[in-house]
Parts: C-alpha cells; structure tokens; sequence
C-alpha cells in the first residue's frame, strides 16, 4: 500500500494507492480512524511547495502511518527522504521557534508603532508601479485570486506607461512572462504556526526587498492586503511613495465567518488598521465594503469602488471546449457548468441539490444533461456526498488558469450559485468567475445577490434567481435547457456588457486615475 498527499488529488489511481489532500490527511489522522492505520503504507510521498518548509506534525503523522520510506517531494522536483534525526531537526526548529515568538512579537509591535507615528510621503514620482503580493499561499493553480493579480499586473504597464515590478512569495500562474516576478521566500522557522508565519513574514520581506529590486525607481506601491502584512505600508513609507492598498474584506471577519478565531486576533486588528489608515488609495470591489470601511472611520474620499473584471482575450466564446467534452463523454449533452475555490460563499451545494432535484423531476432529461464541477475546495465533501447517487456528474478537479476557458467553453449553460452571509450582514463580494462566465457569451444563472443583482440584468443578460434556493435555480435550469435560443441571447447580451465595463484594463484605469487625483 502507497500514500499519497498532494495538493490537488486528480486523475487515475492504482489500486494499491491513497491519495489525499494535506487538509484530508490532517482530518483523518486526528480523527479516529487513522489510529487503526498506523504504519499501514508501505512507502507514502508528501507533495509540498517547499521541502524546507514541512511541519513538524505532518512529519510525525507521515512516519506514524508509514512503516517504510517517505519522500518529501517539492514543487521544483527536489526530493528528500525523511528520516528520524529528520523529523528531530525539524522538532529543534518548532521549539526554537517557540522560544522566540515573545522577542519577534515585540519587535514587530515595536515596527508597527514607529510606522504609525511617521507622516504619509505622497508624492507620485517617475519609475515603475511596485506591485506586492505577500499571501503565504503557494502552489495556487487557478481561481479568483489569481485571475485579480494577473488582471492588474498585466495591465499596469498599459495604464501608467511602465512595466512594474512583481514581488511576490510564489509565482502567479498567467502573470505576463515579460514581467518578471521578484520572489521573496518566507523561512521556515514558523511554518508550524501558520498565523505567526505571517507575522514573521515581514521581517523577511522588509530585510530582503531593496536587494532584490535594486536601485529601480518606483512611482508607487500596489498591495494586496493579506492577513497580518505591513509590507506595503512600509515599502511606501521607505521610499517616500504613495501606497495603494487593495483590500478585500477583513481578514478577521473572514476568519470568524469562514474559519476559525485568530490567535493573534488583536495583533491582526492593528496591524489591518494600520494599513488601511497608512493607505492614500483603497481600492474595494463592492460599495458594502465602501460602507464597512465608513464605519470604521475611514475617509471615503479615499476608496474607490471598482468591482472585478475580466481579460476578454483569453475568456471569450470562440474557444473550442469539444476536448473537454470528449475527455468527459459529454458530446450531446446540455452540460451545466460551475467553476471555483468551494468556499462556503459560493454556493455549490445549492447547485448540487437544484441538480439533483432537477433529475427526480424529470427523468427524461437524465440522459441527455451533464453537470461539471471545476475547482476544489472546503465544500467538496458536502457537494460529492449531495451528487452520490446523479448521473453525468464530472468533477474535473482544480484546473490551471490556463485551461479555465477551455473548460467554461464545454458547459452550455454557467451557474453563479452564492448565497448570503450567514450573519446577515450584505454579501461584499465580486465574483471574478461572474465577469469570466460573461466574457464566454454562455447563458448564466444566478443569485440575485448586492453587486451580482447589480451588474446582472434578469432576462437580459442571466436569469436571476433567489439566493440560496435551489427550487428556484432548478427552475431556472429547466428553463434554460428547453430553450437554445434563450441561452444564445443572454450568452450575447452577456459578452457585450462585460466588454463595455468591465475589462482588468478598465479596472486597472480606474485604479491609477484615482491614484492620481487623490496624490496631486
């Protein structure tokens, strides 16, 4: 028996093989279950970004579960056996750590004070746009994140004149490869402490970053806010620019609402703070967050409201998707498609019970319609146990984001399936896969929720329905599948609106326009 743990679990298996994910692994081995296993596999292999930066604890579990060989193996290809004077450097590392967490949380508060003392230097200067991306995510294949960085990256030479400069904890698939993308590698004496890692990771970043761009002149700095990150604040201090700061919603709230309390809640509550009182420009993708901002005690004549966008070029309605519909045994079928990360936000297990409704009611369609589910993520369990029993359902997996298109062109039919925040407070997102389904011209489905209810048009340009009723998006789909020539006109309607408004160039625009007026 072989162990597998890797990050995307896809394609054939040998019966003789388990594979998992890193978050499967982790569940399993804490449950139960796992204690009846222990030195199961024969051999195991653990898929990581980095080979330096395995946890002490999943060095444990591997060794407890396996009574022959590990290999670490990371995303350059550079392999290590693990062993048991191994697994102990890795242990000294997790203590050391331990033992100085106390001195670095000073050091760090000490850095954020100083930061908040100093006056805003914003003069808007010659030189090349400094874009920062300093999330703790590696190995990321697709989704939205990845579509909003690579959107502006792209195009910040077009808006300001000059090819920016990338900095960045990981390469950003689609990111232009004339751009060159300056990483700055986080070390691995806190990858045991995820949220101290990202404390930590200032340090890192602050000590490295001149060396690495060298003496290049910057007209200003770009950051996507990330949880417990100052880089940008203070990279713009250093260099007496403005700093524009993209911030998605509170990490803190997200963390409440879709995961689990911060440890270090206070400390990211500063440290949030600091960005967005440090920042001369915050852009937002929706007018809730405008208004959480207000609350706050932020100005708000310095946010700017600029919803996602799209690059039409490579989302557009003459991609070919018969590969994919061949590799699925589609052809023939109306197939319903739903791209994304399956967090809790998105829906998908509305879509998984509006499919599954949509078959007990109508039998006859069984044959001749097909659901794709693109992505993975926390809700895939849920959606898999809801679809056991369907039919023609394809799950394709996390995709590259290069192959997203392709993938949206197999699907005759788009469905945006979000439902509200559980609190009650107004969904503050932007889909990007909203801007992406209408690039494709395809006919869309979906909630009728803030922004999406927004720059949708109900029998125009998508059917919109109630969010999170799946009776009322099985209606819809029903809808939709007896009826080709609706499909062709919204699928049109669709791709003319996103075109006019909502292109990453025009986004972009937006962003320097603004930039420039509030620094004048």
């Amino acid at each position: 028996m072989k162990l597998i743990i890797t990050a995307s679990p896809s394609g054939p298996r040998a019966e003789n093989e388990t594979v998992m994910s890193e978050n499967s692994f982790k569940t399993w081995f804490l449950s139960s279950r796992s204690i009846g296993n222990f030195f199961r596999y024969k051999k195991a292999e653990y898929y990581i970004h980095d080979i330096n930066r395995l946890r002490f604890n999943a060095a444990i579990a591997l060794k407890a579960v396996t009574r022959g060989p590990v290999t670490i193996i990371g995303s350059n290809g550079e392999s290590r056996k693990l062993s048991f004077p191994g697994i102990f450097a890795i242990g000294l590392r997790y203590t050391a750590g331990l033992l100085r967490k106390r001195k670095i949380m000073h050091r760090v508060e000490r850095m954020i004070l100083a930061l908040k003392k100093t006056e805003s230097k914003n003069a808007l200067c010659a030189g090349s746009p400094l874009y920062i991306r300093s999330d703790l995510i590696f190995g990321l294949k697709g989704g939205g994140s990845v579509g909003h960085i690579a959107g502006v990256v792209n195009n910040l030479a077009a808006v300001t004149g000059a090819t920016p400069l990338f900095l960045s904890s990981d390469f950003i698939p689609t990111v232009d490869e004339n751009i060159s993308t300056l990483l700055i590698n986080p070390s691995p004496d806190f990858v045991d402490d995820p949220e101290f890692d990202m404390i930590f990771y200032n340090i890192d970043f602050l000590k490295n970053y001149r060396r690495i761009i060298g003496s290049k002149a910057v007209s200003f700095v770009y950051q996507r806010y990330s949880l417990n990150n100052f880089c940008g604040a203070q990279v713009a201090h250093d260099l007496s620019v403005p700093f524009v700061l993209e911030y998605n919603g509170s990490e803190i709230w997200v963390s409440k609402n879709w995961g689990k309390k911060l440890r270090y809640e206070t400390m990211a509550e500063r440290i949030e703070m600091l960005n967005l009182n440090r920042a001369d420009l915050i852009v937002v993708v929706s007018a809730p967050m405008k208004d959480e901002l207000i609350s706050r005690g932020i100005a708000a004549g310095k946010i700017l409201v600029n919803p996602n966008g799209v690059n039409p070029q490579m989302y557009r309605p003459d991609i070919d998707g018969s590969e994919i519909r061949q590799r699925y045994n589609l052809h023939g079928k109306t197939v319903i498609g739903f791209i994304g990360t399956f967090g809790k936000w998105h829906g998908a297990d509305i879509l998984a019970h509006a499919y599954d409704l949509l078959l007990r009611e109508n039998r006859h369609l069984s044959p001749d319609i097909a659901l794709m589910m693109i992505g993975d993520g926390p809700t895939m369990p849920e959606v898999r146990e809801i679809l056991k029993n369907a039919p023609n359902v394809v799950f394709a997996g996390t995709v590259p984001q290069a192959q997203g298109p392709e993938h949206l062109a197999a699907c005759d039919i788009l469905v945006a399936s979000h439902r509200p925040n559980d609190d009650g407070t107004p969904f503050f997102g932007s889909p990007t896969k909203l801007f992406e389904y209408m690039a494709m011209g395809k006919s869309i489905v979906a909630s009728d929720l803030d922004q999406i209810g927004e720059i949708l048009q109900d029998n125009h340009t998508a059917l919109m329905v109630t969010p999170g009723d799946y009776r009322a998006l099985h209606q819809a789909l029903l809808r939709l599948i007896g009826d080709p020539d609706l499909r062709h006109n919204l699928g049109i309607n669709a791709r003319q609106e996103v075109i006019a408004h909502y292109t990453w160039e025009m986004h972009t625009r937006k962003i320097y326009d603004k930039l420039s007026a509030v620094v004048q």
